[in-house]
């Protein structure tokens, strides 16, 4: 194969079924068909694509006929307008068809449908056979190819993978490639606290006190260090649940004179992360300890339809879900298993000069919708699969979502500190101003994001 060429039988010896072979119409769809290639080869599938050449550091087989024949185990047809009366595209169809009648392959010709062409006007070749839609969502048609191809035991090589499809985008693309020079408004994670507290108070404990789960009972964020109970709140607000006589005396430090020090700055951290998450427990959101933290998610019908509206920092304006399902097979008895998912956020305080907190997404799955599995290795294996097809604006949007619900009608969110006494958070992120923008110039702007997407006739998508 030093050549190149595709040699076929050797030494009485066939090769192994392993490429996937995309066929498409040349030039009108290079865009879809290179963006695909790359994901499928990222997957770990060798891909056969003109527009590839020599991706998996494998040799490029000018003979496509015995390609196709002797090498291909799914032959994908990126159906379209164009591919659907193209001469080349359709020469390469009717091998594939021939092959697939020969050797009486099953599921050999996958369409991959990208466009609007209407069922009744398909090539009589690919009518009688099931489309996996791309028209909508790339990402969602990506996802339901790539469960097709593993339930099908479809092998992978490696060879092929991330670091290959990196190599290949260096050899191919400058660093400069698909660089804008115009000014673009980009969105963090980062949601600014309008502003701290100007004290922190120290709350010498009476001695004799029990100091143990102490702070856990408080009704605002507090914790014991020794025989003092650091908090911003008053200590006339712990009235309720200590007392008279458990709070020997008070004094307060101002909070610019307190952060200076590491330790100090330690204990105002930890106060903002208890004020979040009893604020998020007060809403009714459910906690889920991780090793880096407590995440806070959605339990099913805990809002309505499981979605939530809301508003972008540009004013335009979306909902998502907060909680989806899908099916993963069916019980011994042939009933259909569920699984649900559900975002979370964990909230990293930053008690600095711009306070706030970076908010990080999660996502958990259940069984029924309200328990959390235990395993972390299960939960890892889903969010893989789950996930796949979850892109930044999808990411954003739903802690946009979550941001906007834990608002309500406001602007901001409040977290009590104490009775009279809360910092407010803004419920949309701090924005940057890049000088420079970046398009992709293979997947463009037409890479779609999907929520809660179903292939079409079916209740719910088939995750592995």
């Amino acid at each position: 194969m030093a050549s190149g060429r595709y040699q076929g039988v050797r030494n009485g010896v066939r090769p192994r079924r392993d490429m996937l072979f995309l066929s498409h119409a040349n030039p009108e769809d290079d865009l879809v068909t290179s963006w695909l290639a790359l994901q499928l080869a990222r997957e770990g599938y060798a891909v056969w694509c003109d527009l590839t050449k020599l991706l998996g550091g494998e040799a490029f087989w000018d003979d496509i006929q015995a390609a196709i024949e002797h090498r291909t185990a799914k032959f994908l047809f990126v159906l379209s307008r164009n591919s659907n009366r193209k001469d080349g595209a359709l020469a390469e169809l009717t091998v594939a068809r021939d092959v697939e009648r020969k050797l009486q392959l099953q599921d050999f010709i996958i369409p991959l449908h990208v466009d609007d062409l209407p069922h009744n006007e398909m090539h009589i070749l690919l009518r009688r056979l099931n489309t996996i839609p791309f028209r909508k969502s790339w990402a969602a048609g990506l996802n339901q190819l790539l469960r097709k191809l593993r339930k099908q035991r479809v092998p992978t090589k490696r060879n092929f993978g991330p670091k290959a499809v990196n190599e290949w985008w260096k050899s191919h693309f400058s660093a400069g490639t698909g660089i804008q020079h115009r000014r673009e408004k980009i969105l963090s994670n980062y949601f600014e606290l309008e502003r701290l507290p100007e004290s922190i108070c120290i709350h010498a404990l009476t001695p004799g006190v029990a100091r143990d789960g102490l702070a856990e009972s408080l009704a605002y964020p507090a914790m014991v260090q020794g025989d003092s109970l650091i908090t911003f709140a008053q200590a006339d607000d712990f009235a309720a649940e200590l007392g008279d006589g458990r709070i020997w005396s008070s004094r307060s430090v101002k909070l610019d004179e307190f952060l200076p020090d590491q330790q100090n700055r330690n204990y105002v951290y930890t106060l903002l992360r208890l004020a979040w998450e009893k604020m998020a427990t007060s809403k009714g959101l459910k906690a889920y300890m991780m090793s880096s933290g407590k995440a806070f998610w959605f339990a099913k019908d805990q809002v309505l339809k499981d979605r939530v509206a809301f508003c972008r920092p540009d004013g335009t304006r979306g909902y998502r879900s907060l909680v989806g399902y899908g099916s993963i097979g069916k019980t011994p008895a042939g009933e259909k298993r569920v699984r649900y998912w559900h975002y979370a956020v964990r909230p990293v305080p930053n008690p600095g000069a711009t306070s706030g907190f970076w908010i990080k997404s999660h996502v958990l799955f259940s069984d029924e919708g309200r328990n959390i599995w235990e395993s972390p290795a299960r939960l890892h294996s889903a969010r893989r699969s789950q996930c796949s097809d979850w892109w930044n604006d999808l990411w954003r949007d739903r802690l946009l979502a979550t941001m906007s619900w834990l608002a309500g009608d406001g602007d901001q969110i409040a977290i009590p500190l104490g009775r009279e006494l809360c910092v407010r958070l803004s419920k949309f992120p701090a924005l940057f101003d890049s000088p420079v923008s970046y398009t992709d110039p293979v997947a463009g702007q037409e890479i779609q994001s999907v929520d809660d997407y179903r292939p079409e006739g079916r209740e719910a998508a088939d995750l592995k």
